[in-house]
């Protein structure tokens, strides 16, 4: 519908349809310059105010939304359902927090704001201060579709990781985590463990999920093989990355299978605010991982004080990291080796503005299919 430059007009590639000057200009489409003038991949700058959908916290709200995800289908929709926590929820206590699975149904664009505590099931905390939901997987607990949902604030701050089995759950209403949820890890005392685990990662090509946890207040991050729905310590991890300098603290992110060998990659990034930030190290799976310290083993490197969301399909057969700093900072198939700048090498940003004080971002959202 747009004329060439040989016919006059100012088509500059005549046989996309979706080129043309003045076409929308987008990020992911990897170098293409979608509305003809001369740039590619020009800034895309949306608001908030954008946004398809909006969820609204109760009453008793708690910092909902400052994790989001999906999990497998429960309802048999064939769509997956979503997540969200609000770890500061007071419904079970002061700061006792709620975990929100929210049904695939309940979620349409005909709907621009859903009120989460009236479509969606809330499971809240039972233990004032114990935070639940603050941090929260998809995992297979004893071969159990489930999600990992921590209560880092449990027991004085040790820190308490239950296992809550997906199938059978209803879709609304409000259950207490003690009817959903079984302990299956302890903190060590002030360990305030939990904040983010990983439990959807075959890490060591078993077949089979594992579960990484963090321990903010003391520093290691501990690997545990295939776990099942008895009660562990995190002295019965199977293997230990330690911080390399004494008083940084490790946590752990879902990065998939970087080096393609068939076994899922861990990344672990210091988040100590003391001296200098160090960055994140993605470290590999199967044979590879160890017991180590913080950096001894690595297949990517990432400077500065950086998270990692996982590996995701572009839509174009190319996968993206996505390190999260003060912007996204997205990397399109990251050479196995490199040490990466968030600030200086990313293929792509998203930024926020000055008046949205931070986000999370998550890259596997398939609520509307």
């Amino acid at each position: 519908g747009f004329d060439s430059p040989e016919a006059g007009g100012d088509d500059c590639d005549d046989g996309d349809a979706t080129v043309y000057a003045g076409a929308p200009e987008g990020w992911h489409d990897l170098g293409v310059d979608n509305d003809c003038d001369g740039r590619i991949d020009d800034p895309v700058e949306m608001s908030l105010a954008d946004a398809d959908i909006r969820f609204e916290a109760p009453p008793s709200g708690g910092y909902m939304g400052g994790a989001v995800g999906t999990l497998a289908d429960i309802d048999g929709d064939d769509v997956r359902e979503g997540w969200t926590v609000a770890n500061g929820d007071s419904a079970g206590g002061p700061f006792s927090g709620a975990v929100y699975i929210l049904a695939s149904t309940a979620i349409t664009t005909s709907t621009d704001s859903i009120d989460v505590g009236a479509t969606g099931l809330r499971i809240t905390g039972t233990q004032p201060d114990g935070y639940l939901g603050g941090g929260l997987s998809p995992a297979r607990i004893a071969e159990f579709e489930s999600i990992a949902v921590s209560a880092p604030g449990a027991d004085g701050g040790s820190g308490t990781l239950y296992s809550v089995t997906l199938a059978g759950l209803p879709e609304t209403g409000e259950l207490p985590i003690s009817d959903v949820g079984v302990p299956i890890l302890n903190g060590d005392p002030d360990a305030f463990m939990g904040v983010f685990p990983v439990g959807d990662q075959d890490l060591d090509g078993d077949g089979v999920w594992d579960l990484a946890i963090d321990a903010l207040g003391i520093g290691p991050v501990s690997v545990f093989s295939s776990p099942d729905e008895s009660l562990h310590t995190l002295a019965d991890a199977d293997y230990v990355i330690q911080p390399n300098v004494t008083g940084h603290w490790l946590a752990p992110a879902r990065v998939g299978d970087v080096d393609g060998d068939g076994a899922d990659d861990l990344a672990i990034y210091d988040l100590s605010t003391v001296g200098p930030a160090i960055g994140t190290v993605v470290v590999p799976g199967r044979s590879e991982l160890a017991s180590v310290q913080f950096g001894t083993i690595s297949l990517l490197r990432f400077t500065g004080g950086t998270a990692l969301a996982a590996m995701a399909d572009t839509g174009t057969g190319d996968r993206s990291l996505l390190a999260i700093q003060f912007q996204a900072s997205i990397f399109v198939n990251p050479s196995i080796g490199a040490t990466l700048d968030p600030l200086v090498d990313a293929d792509y940003q998203l930024f926020r503005t000055t008046s949205e004080k931070g986000f999370v971002v998550s890259s596997n959202f398939g609520w509307l299919g």
